[in-house]
């Protein structure tokens, strides 16, 4: 228990840290296929995700189909299982879902853990927490929390 409280704060100091912070060098791209989420009777809408798995790939899932009231969460596991790729995470604790492991990178590796950002902003809350808006950019990190 202590370990994920250590943990946690963690990954919200450096969540402070990195706020305002801009990546480097141009990423390479490797296109994923369009994902669409199970459809309702509500209008569909979409958002586009990105994932920087931090050694310079980059997959992108564009008009990710969600409707109302549906979270980040929600899409990105849509998503990812969706290309047949590991997503593990840890149930809804003090701070929200915390998203352990996408695709082969698994947090805690060297350091590093999945942190997203909204039109270019981190995100404030869990992935859980977050009620997707029409046209949001979402892009998940995998990156160094070491200080």
């Amino acid at each position: 228990m202590k370990a994920k409280l250590a943990a946690a704060f963690i990954v919200v100091a450096a969540a402070s840290f990195l706020l305002g912070w801009s990546f480097g060098p141009a990423l390479s791209r490797v296109e994923g296929p369009v994902v669409n989420a199970p459809a309702s009777e509500t209008a569909a809408q979409s958002v586009s995700l990105m994932f920087d798995y931090g050694d310079g790939t980059v997959k992108t899932y564009e008009n990710v189909a969600f409707t109302e009231g549906q979270t980040l969460f929600d899409a990105t596991k849509t998503a990812i299982e969706g290309d047949g790729l590991t997503f593990k995470f840890q149930p809804p604790g003090p701070y929200g879902i915390l998203i352990d492991q996408i695709g082969s990178m698994a947090g805690g590796t060297d350091g590093k853990y999945w942190l997203w950002y909204e039109n270019n902003r981190m995100g404030q809350v869990a992935s859980d927490a977050y009620k997707l808006q029409n046209g949001d950019v979402i892009e998940w990190k995998f990156i160094n929390l070491k200080m």
